[in-house]
């Protein structure tokens, strides 16, 4: 699986992870790393901090932790 490369899904998918941290939901993870989901240049953007975020909570849902 690659990077998204497309600021709007990126956007969208922290929206959603926002969501479901909000609710508690727990996620399976599974193959490639977490932190591979964003490219380096939206990491270094001006969306950064929302990145960082969902990165972090990604984290935190992952089932079993």
């Amino acid at each position: 699986m690659a990077p998204l490369t497309d600021q709007a899904q990126a956007l969208r998918l922290v929206s959603l992870v926002d969501r479901l941290y909000d609710r508690d939901v727990r996620i399976v993870a599974s193959g490639h790393s977490l932190g591979d989901v964003f490219t380096k240049d939206m990491l270094r953007g001006g969306y950064r901090k929302k990145y960082y975020r969902a990165l972090s909570r990604m984290l935190a849902m992952v089932a079993g932790e």
